[in-house]
């Protein structure tokens, strides 16, 4: 009555390809002998399995090499079919004889990334916290983002199967374990509900006995521990992340916009890849594709020919499972088995969109009949792009987010929300919620000040609300020019808001705290006491934010910085106050009054009544992250493993600190 479900993490099979049937189950299901192409299609393999890529000797034509590729997709096939039979049907079957629910991270060699987590009661992908995260990053690959590839099959095939719970392992990391502050680590948690996930699970929370030396053990995992500083205010996050995974659990993402991932030509190419950390992708936009897309305000699922085959087309729209979309994206395929040949043209006789993106199929994966097939699927394309609906759109060369939004409009591709202008660290998912339109969006930037209007599909009947998953509290969106569906989006650095459409008017209006205007600078001279990790405390006298200690005594500084500083108010009132950049958790004091803390984006507090005519005395303290101490720790053998590859990071306030 106590355990939900039992756990499986990912499937790192290292290079394990064999089974003591496989040639027999081999020949019954591919019908013809794997046995003479044994020497073609076995790979030596490395590090968790990934083929070693050597010259093996021998070069084949052109029409020899097609073949043994296509063997090897037999191959794999095969493995796939008997791994899903033998461990996870089989796994699956076991819990529920004990009255449990399975949950597993069903991705990696030797199942199928989308459709194995349609077996599982509770499908879980994975998030990496790293130090390029709200940074700078690449337009295409992995980089910069926290979910991984995995993450957007798990959603797509869970939601595809009617689950609600989406699980994900959250915040893992191996390179930014102590310096990972509470700000980095919503980013990183924004980022997986965009991606589709609505539940997190810290794997990252290691054990570590009372006896282990300081700061204890640590296994592939964020420090959340007593011991961290700032794990006092771990609660505001986990009341953040509550609140956001219980709408998101209660919601149904919308989507208009069905993938198929070309899984068969990335096989036929490079080989099976290792989720949720591939070597090699094919096209090399394929992880961003779905990125751009809910970027520019849509929302999509990848499906698999499987789907595609099983699906009811009507009315322009391609449903499964109540699932519906009205336009499919075949992304750099080349490669179609000819039942899913035949279910596109069924679809576009129904009116749906059908978008082959830079290349059109124009082969079976058939060995058998293969010459006959490859014809045969040739013949159905051409007779494809006969029709209005069928679109052969170029690839896009390099940045993907702007190719799709020019892509989105010359197709009449609607988006569920139209930003005027995109941004690479704007991003939003839409849900239905109990019938009311909800969007989830996300400023992923730990620098960038967002501003932009958007046009929202809602009746403008219906108001906006900003629900603040911090508090729990409901505001009054007012729109712009009397509709409710436009609105002035404001998202601070790493900030996110929760907009929802409701057939209700009365309620408080939004207000947010404006930092316009110059205001008051305090600048000069600060006092400043130290409250080190370690028990100790120093206090001095800095000239100006600016000059925080660079000795390293500061440099190797983790705690608590109290910032106290007096200045006098005139008649004029001052409705708040701006810390300007912040290195941590702040906490604002003034004239003995507390009046909260911030813990992530623009450390901006309202004053209101709280500065008075004349002397007002103003303390901030500033709880650091811990890395930098545990970095000074030479000789323990913890710090050197997880810290050797970071640098120093910047503590305290940088300001300027202005009163406005």
């Amino acid at each position: 009555h106590y355990i939900r479900a039992m756990f499986c993490d990912s499937m790192e099979l290292e290079g394990a390809n064999w089974v003591d049937d496989l040639p027999d189950e081999f020949e019954k299901r591919r019908g013809y002998s794997l046995l003479p192409y044994l020497p073609f299609v076995l790979k030596k393999v490395g590090h968790m399995g990934n083929p070693v890529d050597e010259d093996y000797g021998t070069v084949f034509c052109d029409t020899v090499s097609e073949e043994i590729k296509r063997v090897g997709l037999d191959l794999y096939k095969t493995r796939i079919e008997l791994f899903k039979e033998r461990f996870l049907d089989t796994f699956n079957d076991w819990c529920h004889r004990n009255n449990v629910k399975s949950r597993m991270q069903a991705y990696g060699r030797g199942l199928h990334p989308l459709e194995a987590s349609m077996e599982i009661d509770i499908p879980e992908a994975e998030t990496w916290l790293s130090g390029d995260l709200g940074k700078s990053y690449p337009d295409l690959g992995l980089n910069g983002r926290a979910p991984r590839m995995s993450n957007k099959y798990v959603s797509s095939g869970a939601v595809l199967a009617g689950k609600r719970i989406i699980s994900c392992e959250e915040i893992t990391n191996t390179n930014i374990v102590f310096i990972a502050s509470l700000e980095t680590i919503k980013i990183a948690g924004d980022q997986t509900n965009i991606s589709g996930i609505n539940h997190s699970i810290l794997h990252g929370f290691n054990y570590s006995p009372p006896d282990a030396p300081f700061p204890g053990w640590v296994r592939y995992g964020t420090y959340f521990n007593e011991r961290n500083t700032w794990w006092p205010y771990f609660p505001k996050w986990a009341e953040y992340k509550t609140r956001i995974s219980y709408l998101l659990q209660n919601a149904t993402p919308r989507a208009n916009i069905a993938i198929l991932q070309p899984l068969t030509d990335l096989w036929l190419k490079h080989g099976p890849q290792r989720d949720p950390f591939p070597q090699k992708w094919y096209p090399d936009y394929q992880n961003n594709l779905w990125e751009a897309i809910n970027q520019n305000g849509g929302g999509c699922d990848y499906v698999s020919e499987k789907i595609i085959k099983n699906s009811i087309f009507r009315d322009g729209r391609m449903s499964y499972n109540g699932r519906s979309y009205d336009a499919l994206f075949l992304p750099g395929i080349e490669t179609l088995d000819i039942d899913t040949a035949k279910s596109l043209t069924e679809f576009a006789k129904e009116g749906g969109k059908i978008i082959f993106i830079g290349v059109k199929p124009f082969k079976s994966p058939d060995f058998i009949n293969g010459n006959e097939n490859d014809a045969a699927v040739k013949k159905i394309t051409e007779d494809l792009m006969k029709n209005k609906n069928v679109v052969l759109y170029p690839a896009p060369e390099g940045e993907v987010i702007n190719w799709y939004k020019k892509m989105q409009d010359e197709l009449g591709l609607k988006p569920f929300v139209r930003f005027v202008k995109t941004n690479k660290f704007l991003n939003q998912s839409a849900y239905l919620i109990g019938g009311a339109p909800m969007f989830f969006i996300t400023n992923t930037s730990l620098s960038e000040h967002i501003s932009v209007k958007a046009e929202f599909q809602a009746d403008e009947k219906l108001s906006s609300w900003i629900w603040n998953p911090e508090t729990g509290k409901k505001y009054l969106y007012p729109g712009l020019n009397g509709r409710n569906n436009e609105l002035q989006l404001e998202i601070p650095r790493a900030a996110s808001l929760m907009i929802i459409f409701e057939d209700n008017s009365k309620g408080e209006v939004y207000k947010p705290i404006s930092i316009q205007g110059q205001g008051k600078e305090l600048s000069g001279s600060w006092s400043l006491n130290l409250k080190y990790i370690n028990g100790q405390e120093s206090s001095f006298v800095i000239g100006s934010l600016a000059d925080f200690p660079d000795s390293e005594q500061a440099k190797t500084f983790a705690g608590e910085i109290i910032y106290e500083k007096r200045f006098e108010s005139d008649d004029k009132e001052f409705s708040c106050l701006d810390l300007g950049i912040v290195h941590g958790v702040s906490e604002l004091i003034i004239n003995g009054e507390t009046i909260g803390s911030k813990w992530y984006g623009e450390h901006v507090y309202d004053i209101g009544s709280s500065v008075k005519k004349g002397e007002n005395i103003i303390r901030i303290k500033i709880t650091t992250i811990i890395g930098n101490y545990i970095k000074s720790l030479k000789d323990n053998p913890v710090s050197k493993t997880w810290t050797r590859r970071n640098e120093y990071r910047p503590l305290g306030i940088s300001g300027p600190v202005r009163v406005i």
